[in-house]
């Protein structure tokens, strides 16, 4: 199976929180397997456009042969499902899914016909792509005759990756590398922010007020406090670290693994360490601002110039006699750090600072703190597991602290390209 590194790592990454909340805000009126089974078809790079229209088809027919057209549509359907046959011309399709929109209920009606005219402009603007492409190819081919049947194919083969690639781009639910603004660097990680869902396709203004972040940092790095604005869900990804957070007085510590989900509420201060001697940690945040919508602000305490300490907003004098520290070790603190939110530790700096977080992770009668605050996703038995891949997926009712944000984290693991309707 051939993968783009790239596409495939963001793509992971983003459907890692992306995939439940698309669902429930975005295409709650659909059937979710063939969402998402049409969007598996556009996916893959290595298929042809017209596979690409293919692999839908086939996601049709097997949902129309499943589910049968209408269903749902009596009382206490659950919801309106919209079926399409086996026709491919986007007038005819158009034109049915219209009339089942008259069958469903009134409320549900106008969501129904703003979701049918969606498909046909974008079947529409797909066939015109194609009919382009082709020409093209026929252009090409004219100018290329006698040359050789092998340059032929060779040249045939690079156009189907432009156009692929070209799909990729036009992909609303595929996130690249040039979709990322890098918000911090230095020489031992990065943040970087991805665009705002709505402003990618309108297909996903129901995640107005979602943003999603990628952290990285290098082995044995210190990760220095801060605190958002924005309630946050933590993934994982790869690594391992200890965590600390500090709200209202208290702290709390854990040690992280990949797989693992941490909910962080907005206010609290966090920071972290990667332990690993080797390997990178690698952490995936979906943000929800609590103050201004799609808008959110990384407030730094004990950094300096770079990044700015929120601290330099307080004159020193009045810090001084707040903390009950001396003067100069204020300014120390504030003016003298320059290295960036990611730093690198010594050896014994990590042993010191994890024996110090070790001390602030308590035990109780009736189960840990970290077993309350952290839940690991790969632990759990995946929801699908057969030859293409596994699917693991996680709720309120596995973990208590996703119940108030309405959000679920789901990770799939596919080892073979496929119609997801077979999983």
């Amino acid at each position: 199976m051939v993968i783009n590194t790239k596409l495939s790592f963001a793509f992971l990454l983003f459907s890692l929180f992306f995939l439940s909340v698309t669902f429930s805000l975005v295409v709650a009126n659909v059937d979710p397997e063939l969402q998402l089974c049409k969007r598996q078809c556009w996916v893959h790079h290595e298929f042809s456009h017209r596979q690409r229209r293919e692999c839908e088809q086939k996601c049709e027919d097997y949902h129309g042969q499943k589910h049968g057209v209408g269903e749902g549509e009596g009382e206490g359907g659950g919801g309106s499902r919209i079926v399409l046959n086996s026709d491919t011309d986007p007038e005819k399709q158009l034109q049915q899914c219209q009339k089942q929109c008259e069958r469903q209920r009134e409320q549900q009606k106008e969501q129904c016909r703003r979701q049918c005219q969606e498909t046909y402009e974008r079947q529409r603007g797909e066939e015109g792509e194609e009919g382009g492409g082709q020409s093209g190819e026929k252009d090409e081919q004219g100018r290329q005759q006698g040359q050789g049947q092998g340059q032929g194919q060779e040249q045939e083969q690079e156009q189907g990756q432009g156009q692929g690639q070209e799909q990729q781009e036009q992909n609303p639910y595929v996130f690249q590398d040039q979709h990322y603004t890098t918000s911090l660097e230095t020489s031992e990680g990065r943040i970087k922010i991805l665009q705002r869902f709505h402003q990618r396709s309108r297909l996903l203004r129901g995640l107005k007020n979602y943003r999603f972040v990628y952290l990285e940092a290098n082995p044995q790095t210190f990760v220095l406090p801060a605190h958002l604005d924005a309630e946050t869900v933590l993934y994982v990804a790869s690594g391992r670290g200890t965590l600390s957070l500090v709200s209202q007085g208290k702290r709390e510590s854990f040690n992280i693994n990949q797989g693992d989900i941490v909910r962080i509420r907005a206010g609290t201060t966090v920071y972290m360490i990667n332990r690993d001697k080797n390997k990178k940690l690698r952490i995936a945040k979906l943000l929800q601002p609590v103050a201004l919508p799609d808008e959110f602000q990384p407030f730094y305490g004990p950094a300096g110039e770079n990044p700015e300490s929120f601290y330099r907003a307080f004159s020193e004098e009045l810090l001084s006699s707040a903390l009950k520290v001396e003067q100069d070790r204020v300014q120390r603190v504030i003016k003298q750090q320059n290295k960036g939110v990611i730093v690198k530790a010594s050896e014994q700096q990590i042993q010191a600072l994890s024996q110090r977080e070790e001390a602030g992770m308590f035990s109780f009668p009736f189960g840990s703190t970290e077993s309350k605050r952290v839940f690991n996703l790969l632990s759990k038995e995946p929801s699908i597991s057969n030859r293409y891949g596994r699917l693991h997926e996680a709720d309120a009712n596995e973990f208590q602290q996703l119940q108030d944000i309405d959000i679920a984290v789901s990770y799939a693991n596919i080892t073979k390209v496929f119609p997801l309707s077979q999983l």
